[in-house]
């Protein structure tokens, strides 16, 4: 027995590099054919309430302004910048897609995310490959590697393109710092700003690269001139935003995001849930990728008078941890915001262990390493899509789909164009429950957004919600559709009750309720 685990580990070592690249190759044609598989997946969302997303593709589509008043019918929150809607509303009027087209909505709007993750992970390849001069097998790893880090939220929201001119903005600042051309400080300041217009948490990026100018290369001139330019396409990108969106475009994408801070949520979400149970698995993947990383950065950033490229690496994968850091830290944040720091620390990790013996390991040891990472990955970068995939073995399971559609089916038909539903999508434990109903009801439904109101924008008082409270039981609403259907208690939203309300059907799936004038 001996004789035959030593002989296992001999093979296993000697091959170790061999089995590395096979096992890559089969996990990437593993996340291309659940990415796919999951751009039809009849659920309401991967990750990151996407339906938000899609209902303001709605209504953008069916012609009303992006940005609603928040504070008036349908009460309803666009909370992302504005570029990634109107890439989707281009293509989805290019191809022929209307509001009404739900579910072709929902595959392009993933179709649109999925070609934005590769194109990032294309990205992290050229940084290897023309920043840090890379091999092009090593360049192609890191690459791989990048698109199995994707985060779910990436794949299906305005994420996705954050992720992409993000990681642009990275690769032309190292190219700035390594050649000292004039015209990649230009690009690099653009993408650093447009990347807010994207999402608005890209809103540090442009001081990041200034300070490092300031700090780091002690480059005064530059470092006002890039003041100049970050500030410059700022106002131009911003009086462009205004313009073409709406006058409550700031009311939205500020105001919205008004989540407050919650420590509570931070520990229990973001460290114990994502990265430490996760689902009944033992996650350690995000405290080592923070040790890593901070580590990474640390050793980068002490490599003074060598590679310029090396030291603002090292900069560019701590700036990113601690904004990262911070920004979890709001109500309703997920791991995601970590996705830029992941996609750099990779690229820090192969320039720290290449042609240095002191952190020579075993092949094996590495080969072990790489097959815990994937035990701790698959799982949480394929979402909701892999359990599915295997569980209805290739196929879909429309049972969800079907049973909606025949409530709105029901509700539709006595609609006119005015009346409004109020869709209570609530759990018995109190949480919200995921449903297309608010995409079928477009043009009809109030509150679509409850995820922002409820943890938020209620609580908080960010926006004025006055004509709810005076007509939400005096006719402002006709139908509420409560799915599912709870016994316990009465229909209610934001402590005001519905008294006005008579229950008109009643299933074990979902209720309505029905307005009845005094």
């Amino acid at each position: 027995m001996d004789f035959f685990f030593n002989q296992l580990y001999l093979w296993l070592d000697r091959h170790a590099k061999q089995l590395f690249v096979i096992s890559l190759f089969a996990v990437v044609c593993l996340f291309v054919i659940v990415r796919v598989y999951m751009l039809f997946l009849p659920i309401p969302t991967l990750g990151g309430v996407e339906g938000n997303v899609i209902f303001s593709l709605q209504r953008f589509l069916a012609g009303y302004d992006l940005y609603d008043n928040p504070e008036k019918l349908p009460f309803a929150i666009t909370q992302y910048s504005p570029v990634y809607y109107y890439v989707v509303a281009f293509f989805a009027r290019l191809v022929g897609i209307g509001p009404d087209d739900l579910f072709p909505l929902y595959h392009l709007n993933r179709f649109i995310s999925l070609v934005f993750n590769g194109l990032t992970a294309l990205v992290v390849y050229a940084i290897s490959r023309k920043s840090f001069e890379n091999s092009l097998k090593v360049s192609v790893v890191l690459g791989c590697l990048a698109f199995i880090l994707i985060p779910i939220q990436s794949m299906c929201r305005p994420d996705s393109l954050y992720n992409l001119v993000s990681m642009l903005a990275i690769f032309c600042f190292l190219n700035y710092v390594k050649f000292e051309k004039l015209k990649m400080l230009i690009f690099a300041m653009g993408l650093a700003v447009f990347v807010v217009f994207c999402k608005q948490s890209g809103i540090f990026q442009a001081p990041m690269y200034i300070f490092f100018i300031f700090c780091f290369e002690k480059n005064i001139k530059k470092g006002l001139l890039s003041i100049l330019l970050s500030l410059g396409f700022f106002a131009v990108f911003f009086f462009v935003a205004y313009l073409i969106t709406s006058e409550f475009f700031l009311l939205n994408v500020v105001q919205g995001i008004k989540n407050g801070i919650d420590l509570g949520w931070w520990w229990k979400i973001i460290l114990l849930d994502s990265f430490v149970y996760g689902n009944g698995v033992f996650r350690i993947f995000g405290f080592l990728s923070f040790a890593i990383g901070i580590f990474l950065a640390f050793y980068l950033l002490s490599q003074k008078g060598k590679i310029k490229t090396d030291r603002f690496l090292g900069y560019a994968i701590g700036g990113f941890f601690l904004t990262s850091l911070v920004f979890s830290l709001k109500d309703g944040s997920t791991p995601s915001y970590f996705a830029e720091f992941w996609f750099l620390s990779i690229v820090g990790a192969y320039q720290i262990f290449k042609n240095r013996s002191l952190f020579t390991f075993p092949p094996l040891f590495l080969l072990i390493a790489w097959a815990l990472f994937l035990i701790e990955l698959v799982p949480l970068g394929t979402g909701p899509g892999l359990t599915s995939f295997i569980k209805n073995r290739g196929s879909y399971d429309y049972s969800m789909v079907d049973q909606e559609k025949e409530i709105y089916e029901a509700v539709k038909k006595t609609l006119d164009e005015q009346d409004k539903i109020l869709i209570l999508n609530e759990s018995s434990g109190g949480g919200t429950v995921q449903t297309f109903l608010n995409s079928l009801f477009y043009e009809h439904v109030v509150f679509p957004n409850k995820d922002i109101v409820n943890c938020c924008a209620f609580p908080l008082k960010s926006y004025d919600y006055s004509e709810y409270f005076e007509k939400g039981n005096d006719g402002l609403i006709k139908y509420i559709i409560r799915i599912p259907h709870l016994e316990s208690r009465d229909p209610a939203y934001l402590g005001l009750s519905f008294d006005n309300f008579d229950l008109i059907f009643k299933s074990d799936v979902y209720s309505i309720y029905e307005y009845h004038a005094e």
